[in-house]
């Protein structure tokens, strides 16, 4: 049976927690049955833990992609500011060799770890591997997009700024292996052009060659209609990212 979170906690509460847990775990005194009581809190906390920091769009290692694709420009300054001579695609790739790994570990504040594989139930892991994956995704979107120097390119031509692009990412990517991919990419060029995140000059014919280009839905020949695609979830969804993301969207 579940043990369910009582009160609100905030983040900082909440890794007290996880850090106790992981204590817990190291502590060869501690009896059995109260390590398996202990140990029955992790997937909670790390559920609640996922959905405090998606609503502060704070990250850590396990949060949503959504809020990893938030602080990826600040995290990318940070790593070009800690290591000389790097370029976009050096922090691209150090992200993807850390969120391949399929052993995951719940890295503490305390200095401790989690082995997760160990002590979660395989589905609540799996879960976990498919957040990574969807970070992936992302990631490995923005490498198909980099120039000689490592750094993106593709975008300058279609969208407003990289906020624009990595909004347009962030939507296709939760739609890309849907059997409706087409109707959603067609919405999103619309929205986004009606919007001016994406320039008013630029054509049906010119987002396909984008798409072609950075071997997003290679082979199109044609979008829908704005009516044809439009829908009141993605609506809903592209209003969600916009949220998300209006710190650093153009105003004009």
């Amino acid at each position: 049976m579940a043990t369910y979170i009582k009160e609100d906690l905030s983040t900082e509460k909440i890794f007290d927690v996880l850090n106790y847990i992981g204590n817990s775990i190291q502590d060869e005194h501690l009896p059995n049955e109260s390590l398996k009581k202990v140990i029955k809190l992790l997937p909670n906390y790390i559920d609640e833990l996922i959905v405090k920091t998606e609503e502060s769009n704070q990250y850590w290692e396990f949060c949503k992609s959504s809020t990893y694709v938030y602080n990826y420009d600040e995290r990318l300054n940070v790593f070009k500011n800690e290591f000389h001579d790097v370029n976009e695609k050096d922090f691209i790739e150090s992200e993807i060799a850390l969120l391949k790994n399929e052993h995951l570990v719940l890295n503490l504040t305390n200095g401790n770890s989690i082995d997760l594989q160990k002590h979660l139930h395989p589905k609540k892991y799996q879960d976990l591997i498919y957040i990574q994956n969807k970070k992936i995704d992302f990631l490995n979107t923005l490498l198909l997009n980099l120039d000689d120097q490592g750094n993106l390119m593709h975008y300058i031509r279609y969208f407003k700024n990289i906020t624009c692009y990595k909004l347009f990412l962030d939507y296709y990517n939760s739609y890309k292996d849907s059997n409706v991919c087409l109707v959603h990419t067609s919405f999103i060029f619309h929205q986004m052009r009606n919007d001016k995140y994406i320039y008013s000059d630029i054509e049906q014919s010119d987002f396909i060659k984008f798409l072609d280009e950075v071997e997003i839905n290679v082979g199109l020949t044609k979008l829908k209609s704005f009516s044809d695609s439009v829908k009141v979830e993605k609506l809903k969804h592209y209003k969600d990212l916009i949220r998300l993301y209006e710190k650093s969207l153009p105003k004009e």
